[in-house]
């Protein structure tokens, strides 16, 4: 147990989406936002609304949180704020910068992907109109909300990620190695300034109001830290993991080591749709199906997919117990 216990109380409160008789075990598919982050995005369309460029105060604002924004994903990510990139979703970013990859590619070289990576980290691959070369591309979409980002560690050449995953607006952001975005040739307009280099991929005006949303995610993050998130999420995997009814049959790893506690199971007898549905009328929210995971459903051979549970740090010992007892009465 960390030394820092987290107050999931206090937690919690920060969340109006919370107050309610649903518990979210959905949060692989997106998790619930702080009202700070709410506040942040209406407070940027109240008050600061522009367009960059601009000779007066609300675009000169709307600069100045575009740095913002930069310096809290450098911080996330720990890379330079130079090196980020904002999109639309992760998905649209991977296929601009694979495609921008692309360019400088040769018969002969290799991809290689593996059977664990969501769809959107393959198909863009498999769309190249000859083979690729191998980089260090790393999908942390997943692992975003469980755990501290450092591309220098992880040893990483672009690492692409969704911050509404970590409890933020809906929209991508990625990393990507400064001399290959500097040396890479993006599709863009041609008036489009090549400085910062991670710029250079960003195409059209950004949605400005969720860089607003974004800082105050990391924010967010920042404020509890994640030291005590961790041990509140290992501890309750443990919970469910041990806790998991006879009746389920799990996918993957049985104990929390090397892991985040996002579960794929399926319930005996049970189309995984309708253990789905059936908790969901029992007011707990969980997946079922592929959820983008093409390759490691076929290769454990689920046509019609699984269930997934995943826990944040905001999911409670009292709704992991809920979720638990829902599945023994399945």
């Amino acid at each position: 147990m960390s030394a820092v216990a987290l107050d999931v109380a206090a937690a919690r409160a920060r969340f109006s989406a919370l107050e309610r008789d649903l518990a979210f075990f959905d949060g692989p598919g997106g998790t619930q936002v702080p009202d700070e982050v709410i506040d942040a995005i209406a407070s940027y369309l109240r008050d600061d609304n522009a367009n960059v460029g601009g000779p007066y105060e609300t675009s000169r604002r709307t600069e100045a949180l575009i740095t913002e924004a930069r310096l809290a994903a450098g911080g996330f990510l720990g890379c330079s704020p130079d090196e980020t990139v904002f999109g639309a979703n992760m998905t649209t970013l991977n296929f601009a910068l694979t495609r921008a990859c692309a360019r400088e590619l040769s018969a002969g070289d290799e991809i290689v992907v593996t059977r664990l990576d969501h769809d959107a980290n393959v198909s863009p691959w498999l769309e190249l109109a000859h083979d690729a070369g191998a980089l260090s591309w790393v999908d942390a979409v997943h692992f975003a909300p469980h755990g501290a980002i450092d591309v220098a560690a992880a040893g990483a050449d672009v690492l692409i990620c969704s911050p509404y995953k970590f409890f933020g607006p809906h929209m991508g952001l990625a990393f990507g190695r400064a001399e290959l975005l500097e040396r890479w040739r993006p599709y863009k307009v041609r008036p489009a300034p090549n400085e910062p280099a991670g710029h250079r991929f960003e195409t059209g005006t950004m949605a400005h109001e969720l860089l607003a949303g974004f800082v105050a995610a990391v924010d967010y993050i920042d404020s509890l830290g994640w030291e005590p998130i961790v041990a509140w999420e290992r501890e309750l995997g443990e919970r469910f993991l041990e806790g998991l009814p006879s009746s389920c049959r799990l996918y993957g790893p049985p104990t929390m080591e090397g892991r985040v506690p996002t579960f794929c199971f399926n319930v005996e007898g049970l189309h995984p749709r309708d253990a789905a549905v059936r908790l969901g009328e029992r007011g707990i929210a969980v997946w079922h199906g592929n959820y983008y995971a093409l390759e490691v459903m076929a290769r454990l051979g689920l046509e019609d997919g699984a269930v997934r549970a995943g826990i944040v740090h905001y999911n409670t010992a009292e709704e992991v117990d809920r979720l638990l007892e829902a599945l023994a009465g399945l």
